[in-house]
């Protein structure tokens, strides 16, 4: 996401607890100074014209991103319907949801919304549906994972 890691990581621990081995949140992080001032941003930079994985090899958790078998995509462009790649390529699914923000929702727009992303959420509504549908299940699954592996 060209979001802000930071913000992302922060709602999903306040909203499940903590982040699950394993899953990444790939978007733009927040550099900051000693003092706790802003600085900028952690390279790599992620905007709209670099929204696909060319631009993440040598991050460290690259690699183990990749083997991983699931992969879910939330955007609000076209473009980063393209973000994990293709299905098979480096994952065995990807699933992809996209807001469309714009009033009108009808018409070439919204087909090729539907074209490139699996679900599409209307108008500017809120995440009600990723966060229990999906991100829900994701946290359950992986609490009880790391359950079963404590033995």
């Amino acid at each position: 996401s060209a979001g802000i890691k930071d913000v992302i990581e922060e709602v999903l621990a306040q909203h499940y607890g903590a982040l699950p081995d394993g899953l990444h949140v790939v978007s733009n992080k927040m550099a900051w100074s000693p003092a706790g001032r802003h600085t900028g941003f952690h390279p790599p930079l992620i905007h709209m014209f670099n929204k696909d994985e060319s631009h993440l090899r040598g991050v460290g958790w690259f690699e183990d991103a990749g083997a991983r078998r699931n992969a879910l995509v939330l955007g609000d462009s076209l473009g980063d319907a393209v973000m994990a790649g293709d299905d098979g390529e480096r994952h065995d699914v990807v699933l992809r949801v996209g807001f469309l923000n714009e009033v009108e929702t009808e018409g070439e727009l919204l087909a090729a919304y539907s074209r490139a992303f699996d679900v599409v959420v209307l108008r500017d509504s809120s995440l009600d549906f990723v966060m229990s549908h999906i991100l829900g299940d994701v946290f359950a699954s992986a609490k009880l994972a790391k359950a079963a592996a404590a033995g």
